[in-house]
């Protein structure tokens, strides 16, 4: 399956970095595709399926990165986790805070970095 192009513009707001790792993840996305895809009126999550010919990171950890929010209405209503397992992308989660997934416009939505919310370690070694 294809990316939406909301899950496709909040992945590569996640991967604009210019740290290290991120050249391989960046890579990685762009030759991935959606695996399975579940929504409910509170999350969704988008399993990425990554073409394993691509280059892959060099630990095998689970991280989790969270740095992203959705500006809606003028609150942040929905935040954005994407995890990395076994040397790849895995998976994109959305949560909302207060509103139903359902009942806000995402093409409205205002993505906008959480300065509260730190890089894991990992992705930025060399």
């Amino acid at each position: 399956m294809k990316y939406t192009k909301f899950e496709k513009k909040v992945i590569e707001k996640l991967l604009d970095y210019k740290y290290p790792n991120f050249w391989i993840l960046k890579k990685q996305f762009l030759n991935s595709s959606v695996k399975d895809r579940q929504i409910t009126d509170s999350w969704f999550f988008t399993d990425i399926k990554v073409n394993t010919e691509v280059e892959s990171l060099k630990y095998k950890e689970k991280i989790v990165f969270w740095n992203l929010d959705c500006i809606y209405k003028w609150e942040i209503v929905m935040w954005f986790l994407l995890y990395i397992e076994d040397w790849y992308l895995t998976l994109l989660e959305a949560y909302t805070y207060d509103e139903s997934f359902l009942d806000i416009d995402i093409n409205s939505c205002k993505l906008t970095y959480n300065k509260n919310i730190d890089i894991p370690k990992k992705l930025l070694e060399n």
